[in-house]
């Protein structure tokens, strides 16, 4: 349509606020700027599932239609994408990776890794449930090798949380009956 109207036309529509030509190359644009713009304030890709910018511009939905859509991508798109520090397509495995250092950061400035399954980061990951899942994707070998070592890497890192907790539990109790002489803690 654009090549059927004269030059004096396009130019007319072409001075519309607005107006755009080819809408996706527009809306990857757009899309790209405001992955640019969050990247550079937030030093990361990654963001919460629905996160919209400060200007209403929903980032995570295009994010995620633009992983989906990698095969039908311009190739110039591809590279400029995968030239973005931290973007990655397959979204599953890159998380993984990030919420492990998360737990591993919390680790390091906690000491512990003993966290309620409810426990959630300051910006929102819930930590508690991803580690309880990690427990429970290892019965079900649902982890790989490297993942396993990962885990099993960090400091007192345990599998069988009630199994650790028992013994932690006997072992104080032992400890109180030898400076006691029982085993029957009084309420006074």
């Amino acid at each position: 349509v654009k090549d059927q109207l004269s030059r004096q036309r396009r130019k007319q529509l072409e001075a519309l606020k607005g107006w755009v030509w080819d809408i996706i190359e527009y809306q990857f644009e757009e899309g790209f700027r405001q992955l640019i713009k969050y990247v550079e304030r937030e030093g990361k890709v990654s963001m919460p599932k629905h996160y919209v910018t400060p200007d209403g511009y929903g980032l995570a939905v295009w994010v995620a239609n633009t992983r989906k859509e990698k095969d039908k991508l311009k190739k110039e798109w591809v590279e400029r994408l995968e030239s973005v520090p931290g973007w990655f397509w397959k979204k599953y495995k890159e998380q993984w990776q990030g919420k492990y250092n998360i737990l591993k950061a919390f680790i390091e400035k906690e000491g512990h890794h003993s966290l309620s399954k409810g426990h959630v980061t300051d910006d929102g990951f819930k930590l508690g449930e991803w580690t309880v899942y990690q427990r429970t994707a290892k019965r079900k070998n649902k982890l790989s090798n490297k993942q396993i070592k990962l885990l099993e890497a960090l400091p007192n890192w345990t599998w069988d949380v009630l199994d650790t907790n028992w013994k932690k539990g006997l072992l104080h109790l032992q400890v109180f009956t030898d400076q006691e002489g029982k085993a029957r803690v009084s309420n006074d």
